[in-house]
């Protein structure tokens, strides 16, 4: 009997999907001006019936059509608004793009270009002259390259440099980045072997030179940008290890990190700026371009014209490179950031405090008895400074039902990612842009409205 009247549900939820031509006019209304080919509107009628005959309990609406299709409709990364207190949300994209930037890159690539073509001799050139010719104004610098993040740099460098040979570094400086990517496993795939040197917390010049030799490809510095060792220890100096390397003759490789400029008006005094590392002249230096800089992902490598030029004849390079935009991107974020110009970043990270409080304590007051002021950390992230927590105060929420709240939040339109900390539902106003406020109230009031 049991499995008679299961049959007959079955039936009759099958019974209530309409016919494919009624189904292809809800999706076809669905685009703008209801434009859409006849074919993929016949696959994705296909498509979502199919998906309601093949999942138990599955009934088919206009609404559940829309949904399964989402991710046509709204192709891509959506997006979210930021309340963690972390700027450089790694999990988020990095760095907000200024959208300024974004549209004057657009517009310069947009169609075609003279990306590979030197307008001059009407001959194929190479896409890196465009990053080199901006670098060499902005930087004391002789070339420049852009791959498509800092890893792939550092592979790169490390396969033209010391492959088959060995690459000297600091056991303090075998970083691991996100994604539980490490720098020994990167060396490993650029085909260099690794030769540490030092301690954990104590490396001196001297173990450095007391490694040079025949089979020494290049000595390699990385800033341990995302954790800090205290207490009893002692990293070699950038400065001295471009000094090694000039008396032996050893190119010198230094992975900055984050790429903060002393242009950038950010509270990052204990990081090293591009500035300053090429004032100790390292041979070639790599930094990232979608953290502190407030670009996209890539990775840009500065230095000496004849090791550049070692980079770009590696078969790696062609599948390390980037695409027109992102080069335009990064251009034009360089450009503005060596301006002096804010990025959204920075914005973010020098708001008044004052400011801040009463912006928290605006939108308590617009959510009810059961939210409060709490005092909270906000970090800048991305793998930068993580030492620098600035104090500062969250919207908290202690319900029972707080994450189930947050999942609400999060799928939001737009979504809204809160944090869960101490036991209490948090929302830091640190990365919040002011003009996002309101959105906040309306999706936190409609979310708990859901969800009591």
């Amino acid at each position: 009997m049991g499995h008679l009247l299961m049959g007959m549900v079955t039936m009759d939820r099958r019974a209530k999907i309409p016919n494919i031509n009624r189904v292809k006019q809800v999706i076809r209304a669905f685009f703008p001006d209801h434009d859409c080919d006849e074919r993929l509107l016949l696959r994705l009628a296909r498509f979502t019936t199919e998906h309601v005959r093949e999942h138990a309990g599955a009934v088919w609406s206009p609404d559940v059509c829309r949904r399964l299709l989402q991710p046509l409709l709204e192709p891509g990364p959506r997006p979210l608004i930021n309340a963690t207190g972390i700027m450089l949300h790694t999990n988020m994209g990095r760095a907000p793009l200024q959208a300024s930037v974004v549209q004057q890159a657009l517009a310069r690539v947009a169609g075609y270009t003279d990306l590979e073509l030197d307008a001059a001799s009407a001959k194929r050139g190479h896409r890196d002259r465009h990053i080199a010719a901006l670098a060499r104004l902005l930087w004391p610098v002789e070339d420049a390259t852009l791959v498509n993040n800092a890893a792939a740099a550092v592979c790169l460098a490390l396969s033209a440099l010391a492959r088959d040979r060995e690459t000297v570094v600091s056991r303090g400086e075998l970083i691991e980045i996100g994604g539980s990517f490490r720098l020994p496993d990167v060396m490993t795939q650029a085909g260099t072997h690794l030769r540490e040197v030092g301690t954990t917390n104590k490396t001196r010049i001297a173990d450095f030179e007391a490694a040079v030799g025949p089979r020494t490809g290049c000595l390699f510095k990385a800033h341990p940008s995302n954790y800090r060792i205290e207490g009893f220890t002692h990293e070699v100096p950038l400065h001295e290890l471009t000094a090694l390397g000039r008396r032996t003759g050893v190119p010198v490789v230094y992975d900055l990190g984050g790429g903060y400029s002393e242009h950038l008006a950010l509270p990052a005094a204990d990081e090293p700026s591009i500035e300053a590392a090429l004032a100790a002249e390292p041979d070639l230096l790599i930094f990232s371009c979608d953290k502190l800089l407030g670009g996209v992902q890539a990775g840009l490598v500065l230095g000496r014209a004849d090791l550049i030029a070692q980079l770009r004849r590696q078969t790696l390079m062609r599948m390390l490179r980037t695409d027109k935009l992102t080069l335009s991107i990064v251009c034009h974020q360089l450009a503005h950031v060596q301006r002096g110009l804010a990025t959204p970043t920075s914005r973010l990270a020098n708001q008044d405090p004052a400011q801040l409080e009463r912006r928290a304590a605006a939108l308590n007051s617009l959510l009810g008895p059961a939210w409060r002021l709490v005092p909270d950390e906000t970090y800048i992230g991305g793998g930068s400074l993580p030492a620098q927590a600035r104090p500062g105060t969250a919207l908290a929420y202690d319900g029972a039902d707080k994450q189930k709240l947050a999942d609400c939040l999060r799928r939001g339109e737009p979504g809204l990612l809160a944090s869960i900390r101490g036991g209490l539902l948090r929302l830091n106003l640190a990365t919040v842009f002011p003009e996002q406020d309101e959105t906040v109230a309306k999706l936190v009031i409609a979310a708990q409205s859901k969800v009591v």
